[in-house]
Parts: C-alpha cells; structure tokens; sequence
C-alpha cells in the first residue's frame, strides 16, 4: 500500500530525474514493540517475526528505489528464547551498483525511516510506511543546492490501493502492482533466512 502514497510517487520521481546523483545506498530503520504471545507477530508457525511482518518494507523499498533485483543478501538474526521468532534482523542486499541495508525489530522501541543516499544528494522519508490518514507527512531532500521539505497532505494509502486496483480491473487494465512483485519480494526474504542459518552471503533467486 505504501506505493501508492503520494510521498512515495514523489520520491520516485526525484530518484528518477537523477536530482540526488546515482543511487548507492537505501537504508531502513522499521520497528515496534509487540510481546503479546497471542499476537500472530508472535507465532513462528503462521509466518511471526519481523522479516515477515516488516523486513518485507525494507526489501519492497529498496526494490523500488534503486529499480532493481538484488543479488544476493546477508542476515544477522536474533530469536525470542519463547516465541522462537526474529525479533531483531539486521540485513544488506547486495545490488550490484547499488546496496541496501537495513534493520527491523518486533521487540525494539517504535520507528520507522527511509533513507536514500546518493551520489549526490539523499532522501529522507520519515514517515515511509504507517502514514497516518489525517494527518500530513515530510520528505527530506538534500543536493548541493541546499535542502528543502516535501510536505504531502493527508492521504489513505489504502483507499487509494484498492480505487487503483478497481479501476483496473472495471477497465480489464493490468493491475497496478502484479503478483510478480511479491513472488520477487519473497525470493529476498527467503535468501535472508537462509543466511540467517548459513551465516553467508545468499543468492537471490
């Protein structure tokens, strides 16, 4: 749903026109503290954890910005000795040109940022993933130029998802993220699990 926020287009837009040079580097901070054993985040044999509840943020992101599939990935895990589920996971993809990094937590203190470096200039996005719908968001921008704020009226990425999707398919249209998306977004994940237990860099494939 993040995609379709309008901050989002915009950052996409300022990567795009090559305003902040090449891309060398996303980075993601995600996390929030969730110690519920009932919670679903908290029970390893439906999914729990953060890779698959959030770290799924940081690879989509990183896919997005840099436009691009990494090539490989490596991961430092940390379990809950009860839950059995990665409550701290810190990563890097591994994009050739480019990399991304990031770390996302289900025990830690919540917060959430974005940030995209590049050859000449970055990108701040501070409220990247849980916008509020009532409520405006900021993107920084920082070139030799000087540094100016982004500020985005208040927005339902949700709502605007599903009119998109809608409209896709009254006009039988593509629909506006394809399910590849998420099959390309799981092969990152699935590389990250197995460098948790190999300890190594993984291929994405």
């Amino acid at each position: 749903m993040y995609r379709f926020h309008p901050q989002w287009r915009r950052v996409g837009e300022i990567v795009r026109s090559g305003e902040i040079g090449k891309v060398q580097c996303v980075h993601t901070s995600f996390a929030f503290m969730q110690i519920d054993p009932g919670n679903i985040r908290n029970i390893v044999e439906v999914g729990g954890g953060s890779l698959y509840d959030i770290g799924c943020y940081a690879a989509s992101c990183a896919r997005f910005v840099i436009g691009a599939e990494p090539l490989r990935a490596l991961c430092l895990v940390q379990r809950d000795r009860t839950f059995g589920t990665d409550t701290l996971a810190t990563g890097i993809l591994d994009f050739g040109g480019a990399r991304a990094t990031f770390t996302v937590g289900t025990q830690t203190h919540a917060c959430q940022r974005v940030e995209v470096l590049g050859s000449a200039g970055n990108i701040v996005v501070h409220l990247p993933f849980n916008a509020w719908p009532d409520s405006p968001v900021r993107v920084t921008v920082t070139t030799a130029v000087g540094t100016r704020n982004i500020d985005t009226p208040p927005t339902d990425q949700y709502v605007v998802m599903v009119e998109a999707f809608s409209r896709a398919v009254r006009e039988k249209r593509d629909v506006p993220t394809p399910a590849r998306d998420a099959v390309d977004n799981m092969k990152v994940l699935d590389a990250l699990f197995r460098s948790e237990h190999s300890g190594a860099w993984e291929p994405v494939s």
